[in-house]
């Protein structure tokens, strides 16, 4: 996927997108396949479930599952998208190697939509990363562009453009803000490298506290120590 591809007009950018969407899509849905016992259950304690039945949980508790399951790193740093990336199995080489892009790029931060693009698409800004600009092509949700000022969500760089995949969650600004304050204060992403899970796991306790059989494993509790105390 070239950076230099012209991408002018919006017939032109979704002529682009909508075919790299449709392999996001088998990506998403061929990945999770290859992800070990011990990798879902590793989510779902970070979730604070209990999934003795996946089909009895929600579409959204699913998607959060599978995306951990995938991009959480093990005790030796190891994560299964890579491992699914570098395999040679049913997934065509084209979509392998998107996986293995999707995996060296893919950044799971908090996001100020600033503008719509001219072409397509939205301006984000990524709150934990000093403000940085990037395009983001994602036709559903600049569709619902005007109800949304902050949101956290996973990307990664698709050459021309960022794309979006998994769960994006709404944020308001003093949401936003506390999470840009904690990240400039420790240094490190919003309760550390867990981040998605921490907050996955609350939206889970919202939307239905009654499956949220026991509590999330420490991923979603702030780490004292590194937390300084607020200016008064």
């Amino acid at each position: 996927m070239s950076p230099a591809l012209p991408l002018a007009a919006q017939a032109q950018v979704l002529a682009h997108y909508r075919p790299l969407r449709g392999a996001i899509q088998r990506v998403l849905r061929a990945a999770p396949l290859i992800c070990t016992k011990a990798e879902i259950a590793r989510a779902a304690g970070l979730l604070g479930l209990d999934l003795p039945d996946p089909a009895a949980e929600s579409d959204a508790a699913i998607e959060m599952l599978a995306d951990l399951s995938l991009f959480d790193p093990d005790a030796s740093e190891r994560r299964a998208i890579d491992r699914f990336a570098a395999a040679r199995g049913p997934s065509s080489p084209e979509d392998r190697a998107l996986a293995r892009r999707m995996a060296q790029t893919a950044r799971f931060s908090v996001f100020y939509v600033a503008a719509r693009h001219k072409a397509a698409g939205v301006w984000l800004e990524d709150m934990l990363d000093g403000g940085r600009r990037l395009w983001l092509v994602d036709e559903a949700l600049e569709a619902q562009r005007r109800g949304l000022s902050h949101l956290a969500m996973r990307v990664f760089d698709a050459g021309p453009y960022h794309c979006g995949f998994g769960i994006v969650a709404s944020l308001d600004a003093a949401q936003a803000a506390a999470c840009m304050l904690e990240q400039q204060m420790t240094g490190e992403p919003p309760f550390g490298p867990r981040f998605a899970a921490a907050l996955y796991a609350a939206m889970l306790a919202r939307a239905a506290p009654e499956r949220m059989t026991r509590p999330a494993r420490s991923a979603t509790a702030p780490r004292r120590s590194r937390r300084r105390p607020l200016p008064k």
